[in-house]
């Protein structure tokens, strides 16, 4: 399993806990916003890959004041965006012109990236 999968199924196993009832028992982690959810993914991470997983990595991003920003995570070299639609708030908040700024992060980095999207909503996203 290469690198790039090994994240994408780290953040599926991530993902499902956030949604089981079972999981979750008292807590709204479903409900929780991306800035809410950060140290929680932070943690997860730390413990599911150990120190492979670097928090706020900083990488070059064009428009910024400074020209650099961060990426949230770099797990085996892979850049890690994060992005989370809470069930009340609209489509748009995954789409890309909303996460302009995220892929182009990402794009900027030098090696692969991946952008992860946690839609806690009910209704379909509807991509075309």
């Amino acid at each position: 399993m290469n690198s790039v999968s090994r994240v994408v199924s780290a953040f599926e196993l991530l993902y499902s806990g956030l949604r089981d009832p079972a999981f979750r028992k008292s807590l709204p982690l479903d409900r929780w916003s991306e800035k809410q959810l950060l140290p929680l993914v932070r943690t997860f991470l730390l413990g599911y890959f150990g120190p492979k997983a670097r928090p706020e990595f900083g990488t070059v991003l064009p428009g910024a004041l400074t020209g650099y920003g961060r990426v949230d995570f770099l797990v085996y070299g892979v850049a890690v965006e994060f992005a989370v639609r809470r069930p009340w708030c609209p489509k748009s908040d995954l789409m890309p012109r909303v996460n302009r700024t995220e892929v182009l992060k990402l794009m900027k980095h030098d090696g692969r990236g991946v952008l992860i999207l946690f839609d806690f909503a009910k209704g379909r996203l509807g991509w075309r």
